[in-house]
């Protein structure tokens, strides 16, 4: 008696591996999404500092002494400030510190010739992806 001789046939293990490898791929894909999409990736951008910062305006044959006073929160660097008045840049923050960087208790005053009475005065901090303005007010009438 003659025994049968084993089969060989193994097309049943490439559709399992195919099926084991899209599940794969899938797991993998999800996950990448899901850590975009609850931004567990590291596409953070630097956030705004936090800092109180009180105005004082001055009427000055036309023009306007407006002395900002950083009172409290983070310490501000100089060179991202600019001082803004409807639109328009004016006067420099660099003279603002008397270290490197605007601590709480440091003033500053600049003259605008562009400022009336109801304009908006702006603190702008500048990042590397993005501004913020951190404190503004209206000059009264």
């Amino acid at each position: 008696m003659k025994l049968p001789a084993p089969k060989t046939d193994d097309r049943a293990v490439a559709p399992v591996i195919g099926v084991i490898l899209v599940v794969a791929l899938t797991v993998i894909l999800a996950a990448v999404i899901g850590a975009f999409v609850f931004g567990v990736s590291d596409t953070s951008t630097e956030a705004a500092p936090n800092a109180q910062i009180s105005f004082d305006f001055e009427e000055d044959e036309g023009d306007y002494d407006i002395t900002f006073v950083h009172e409290s929160g983070d310490e501000l660097d100089p060179s991202t400030i600019t001082f803004v008045v409807d639109g328009e840049e004016f006067g420099d923050a660099d003279e603002w510190a008397d270290n490197e960087n605007i601590v709480a208790g440091d003033s500053h005053e600049v003259t605008s010739e562009d400022a009336e009475s109801g304009d908006t005065v702006r603190v702008v901090w500048s990042g590397t992806d993005s501004t913020s303005t951190i404190a503004s007010e209206t000059i009264p009438e």
